[in-house]
């Protein structure tokens, strides 16, 4: 039997439904597949979002100041400095170690202040430094124009020996000497003479009387 123009055998049209309900189905679960998966992944990018903006990197230092560990900058905590001037070098020194400093000092010529005194400090006292960090002092020494040379005709060679080491100068040579007038064992003189400006740390002469010559008769 043939077919006629318009008509259609019944499986291949029972065939033809069923591929196109297969067709269908497919494009229904492709569609599905697609939109779980866009959800996931706009819910992933939303909670990276949120871990990001959760997120803030810790401040940094601006150049200079404490904790800015580039140049220029400290991490050291600062500390006020003590007012040392006027203040034994001993007991300036204990000061500013105890505010945790560390002191040097210079010996600086000074005619109306006491040796050792303190005359000046870096950095000035009240400002700030960090701790661990240098303080300069400068402690009076003896004025720059020189030493005077004490007077110690009449005492005994141990006693002008200490007064010349007192103020800085040295006993180079003791020369005997006979007199008829000084008591043997006792100075005579000194050379430079006693009041004479030196520069510290001079030697002195002592001359020292050996007593009467041997041919003098009482």
């Amino acid at each position: 039997m043939t077919a006629t123009s318009g008509s259609r055998d019944p499986v291949v049209a029972g065939a033809i439904r069923d591929g196109r309900r297969l067709v269908r189905h497919a494009h229904l679960v492709a569609l599905a597949v697609a939109v779980v998966a866009g959800v996931l992944v706009a819910g992933a990018g939303s909670g990276s979002r949120a871990v990001v903006q959760s997120y803030r990197a810790p401040a940094t230092p601006a150049p200079g100041d404490p904790g800015d560990p580039g140049p220029g900058g400290t991490s050291a905590l600062l500390v006020i400095v003590p007012d040392v001037v006027g203040e034994t070098e001993d007991s300036a020194i204990e000061q500013l170690e105890d505010e945790g400093f560390i002191v040097e000092t210079q010996p600086v010529p000074v005619d109306d202040v006491e040796s050792g005194v303190v005359v000046e400090q870096a950095p000035d006292a009240g400002s700030e430094a960090p701790a661990g960090s240098t303080v300069t002092l400068a402690v009076a020494g003896e004025p720059e124009d020189g030493v005077t040379v004490p007077i110690v005709i009449g005492l005994s060679e141990p006693e002008a020996t200490a007064r010349i080491q007192e103020v800085g100068l040295e006993v180079v040579e003791v020369v005997p000497e006979e007199s008829s007038d000084v008591p043997a064992g006792l100075v005579i003189r000194s050379e430079p003479a006693g009041g004479t400006t030196v520069d510290p740390g001079s030697g002195v002469v002592l001359v020292v009387s050996s007593g009467p010559p041997d041919d003098v008769v009482d």
